[in-house]
Parts: C-alpha cells; sequence; structure tokens
C-alpha cells in the first residue's frame, strides 16, 4: 500500500488512519458484482453511474460535513454492517471514498492510488493534476511529473512528495489553511527521506536556490545536511573543482556565511564528503 511515514509518527495515530484505509480496500475488493449491475447502467459507450448513485452520495458527503460538489459517484459495496462505500469525484478537489455511517471513515483517492483497489471515476484517475494544484496552493512553482503518499504527521494531517520537472522536490503538508511545502534537502535535514528527488538533484536545487556566484569556485555536485543552531542551517558542499566547505544558510534560506571544511570540525560532525 505505501502508506507508511518515511519518517516518525505518532503509533496510535498511525495505526487508526491505517485500519481506515484497510477497510477501504478490503471492501473494495469485496463488492458483488450484483452490486456493480445495479449501480451503473450499460451503454455502447461502457458502464456509467447511475445518477442515483451520484444524489446518495452527496446527501452522504453532506451529513459528513465534507466540502464537495459531487460531479460523479458509484457504489463500491456495503459493509458487513449495512453501510454504503461511496467514490466520489468533486471536480477541481481530490476525490475519496466516503463510508456513509455518523463518523465513517472518508479516504482521499490520493492516498489509494497506490494500493490495489484504487478509486475508478476518471476524475479520479488523474492523480497528477490534483498534485499540481496543491503544490501551488503551497505557494511551489513546479511542473509536477509525479506525487506519491508519504504518510500523515503525529496530528494525523497527510503529507504527500511531488517531484518536479528539473531539480526540485517537495514534501506537502496538509494544514488548516490548506498546504505548505518542505524542499527535499530540508526534509533531509529533519530525518525523512524524498523518493522521487535523488539526493544529485538536491545539491542542483541547493545551487539554484542560492543563486549564480553565491559559492564563489564552487561547482556544487553534493550537499549534506549538518544541523540547525540559533545561528541558522548548516549544510556541507561538496565541490567539483574546489575545497568543499560548510555553507550557512540563515532562517530566511539566504546564504549567510561559507566556511572552509578546516575550519568546520565543530560543526556538526565535521566535513566528510570526500577527501577536500
Amino acid at each position: 500500500m505505501g502508506c507508511g511515514m518515511d519518517r516518525a509518527a505518532s503509533g496510535a495515530g498511525r495505526q487508526a488512519f491505517m485500519g481506515l484505509v484497510f477497510c477501504i480496500l478490503a471492501l473494495s475488493a469485496e463488492a458483488s458484482s450484483a452490486q456493480e449491475i445495479r449501480d451503473f447502467g450499460t451503454t455502447w459507450r461502457g458502464r456509467l453511474a447511475d445518477a442515483s448513485s451520484r444524489i446518495a452520495a452527496q446527501d452522504a458527503v453532506d451529513r459528513a460535513g465534507v466540502a464537495c460538489r459531487v460531479e460523479d459517484a458509484l457504489v463500491r459495496g456495503r459493509d458487513v454492517d449495512g453501510a454504503t462505500h461511496f467514490e466520489v469525484a468533486c471536480g477541481e478537489a481530490p476525490g475519496f471514498v466516503i463510508v456513509d455511517r455518523p463518523g465513517g471513515p472518508v479516504i482521499s483517492c490520493l492516498v489509494l492510488a497506490e494500493g490495489q483497489s484504487p478509486c475508478r471515476l476518471g476524475g479520479n484517475r488523474d492523480s497528477r493534476r490534483h498534485f499540481t494544484r496543491m503544490a501551488a496552493a503551497a505557494g511551489v512553482a513546479c511542473v509536477v511529473e509525479d506525487g506519491r503518499l508519504v504518510g500523515t504527521d503525529d496530528a494525523g494531517r497527510l503529507i504527500f512528495e511531488v517531484g518536479c520537472r528539473g531539480p526540485d522536490g517537495f514534501w506537502l503538508a496538509q494544514n488548516a489553511d490548506g498546504w505548505s511545502a518542505t524542499d527535499c534537502l530540508t526534509v533531509r535535514s529533519e530525518g525523512g527521506r524524498c523518493r522521487l528527488t535523488t539526493e544529485a538533484e538536491e545539491a542542483e536545487a541547493f545551487a539554484v536556490r542560492l543563486g549564480p556566484g553565491a559559492l564563489a569556485g564552487c561547482q556544487v555536485e553534493a550537499v549534506r545536511p549538518m544541523g540547525r543552531s540559533s545561528a541558522g542551517s548548516f549544510y556541507e558542499v561538496g565541490c567539483a573543482d574546489a575545497a568543499n566547505l560548510v555553507a550557512r544558510l540563515d532562517p530566511a534560506g539566504r546564504l549567510a556565511e561559507a566556511i572552509p571544511c578546516a575550519r568546520a570540525d565543530r560543526i556538526g560532525d565535521g566535513c566528510r564528503l570526500g577527501r577536500r
């Protein structure tokens, strides 16, 4: 399923989250053919969701207090308690599967996309379109090429990774105001790991972020996080054509100081990239 975190999360919250996901997956696998016949009409163009499913799904969504104008819906099945599981498409927002009972789970199609029973409606199959909107909402100028679920944080909020055309990559975290972004190099400095962005791409993005000529004489080929202090964030920089150095960035992410490795033995565990 790929729903595990790449960094520590609260055990109880993560177990509850995973339990809801597996509930949806199990029911989807067990939905009977009789239900599918009842909830779909047949035309020469193929099976289309019945209008009654859309109306019933909108009612379930409204009762659950979820913000979604249902554009399309289908019934994925019913569980042993008789609760109906709807898949809904919301147009501009990512769709989801909702269990129609009080307090029933709502699972994003972006979560289900990596499992064996992904969402089936056309509006829910274009995950990249939704990842692009989420990145834009987080203030990221990124042409999204891929995305994946990372997991949830300690508060149970969803975290996704997006890979961009070019060297950039980010984790997108859901919050009360929408989405926030953390670049992959910062993710690595905090103990996480990006899978859609390589360390070489992180180094390239780091050089681009600092700007041309910021590290005079250094063609950046590798970057290693070294830690943080009240003075800022420290990164060891491996140079292709010069001695390695340590870049100290201020809290705003601007280059504040370039420190030769010979004077950086007390910063973190010192320089470790190559022999320079």
